[in-house]
């Protein structure tokens, strides 16, 4: 992610996604959060969210605050954006999808205005080395806007601590995808969750590192997992980070990109 503290960059990293209702008013919709494809000197910078998130709900509406001249977040001014439906591309089998926001960053930078997205990259998804250093029950953080809670006027969403409910190392019923322990409420579909280490670390085996810091972009949370009578468990679904990695064909044809110098 972008530079600043592991801590600071979970409540940066996300945006309350809106949609507008029947009565054309803005409505929360879901939750959002960036990842940039890196093509040589060309940078991709798009929204990522679950798929259901948008569909069938028209343009899709969040705001993002400014880089001010000491290289701080204003959030004094935030600066609207908006994604039209066309703009998403939807993966073929996840609940994941995507929508570049160049367009709209390089008009607002053309205007003499500088939107500050956090966002990851590629480095910042989970490696086979990492993954292996994990324990099969692990503390991440999701943070989305629950209930479409949301701090608008300084621009943060809600950070909760959750828990593996199964390995991160296994894919759940054989799908890019693995639960989570915990409460998931409307809104929260779109969340990021994270491993964020700061300080002392716990290894399998019981060993320990002290001094530590690790994060990684593990996952989308995408719904609540219910019983038979429709009834919320406290476990909620999340596809695998790595899935984003599936949008470079589509983004490369998008952007007239190689593939094979993606990185």
């Amino acid at each position: 992610m972008e530079s600043g503290s592991p801590s600071e960059q979970v409540f940066r990293g996300s945006v309350r996604l809106n949609a507008k209702n029947e009565l054309g008013n803005w409505k929360p919709a879901g939750t959002g959060f960036f990842f940039t494809f890196r093509q040589r000197s060309t940078e991709v910078t798009c929204l990522v969210t679950a798929a259901h998130v948008v569909r069938g709900k028209g343009d899709i509406q969040f705001l993002l605050g400014q880089k001010a001249s000491n290289g701080t977040l204003d959030v004094s001014e935030p600066l609207d954006f908006v994604c039209s439906s066309s703009d998403f591309l939807f993966h073929e089998t996840e609940d994941v999808c995507l929508a570049p926001i160049g367009r709209q960053l390089n008009g607002y930078l053309g205007a003499g205005l500088h939107p500050w997205p956090f966002t990851w990259h590629r480095e910042g998804l989970a490696s086979p080395e990492l993954l292996s250093e994990l324990r099969w029950l692990e503390d991440l953080y999701m943070v989305g806007c629950p209930a479409g809670e949301y701090d608008e006027v300084n621009l943060i969403p809600v950070a909760r601590r959750v828990t593996t409910a199964t390995p991160l190392q296994i894919d759940y019923k054989g799908r890019p995808a693995f639960l989570v322990d915990g409460h998931i409420y409307g809104g929260s579909s779109g969340s990021p969750v994270m491993l964020i280490n700061e300080g002392a670390i716990l290894l399998p085996g019981g060993r320990g590192q002290l001094g530590g810091m690790r994060t990684a972009l593990l996952g989308i949370l995408t719904h609540a997992i219910h019983d038979n009578v429709d009834t919320e468990i406290g476990v909620g679904k999340c596809v695998k980070a790595t899935t984003i990695l599936d949008f470079e064909p589509m983004i490369a044809a998008k952007f007239n990109l190689q593939l094979e110098e993606f990185g």
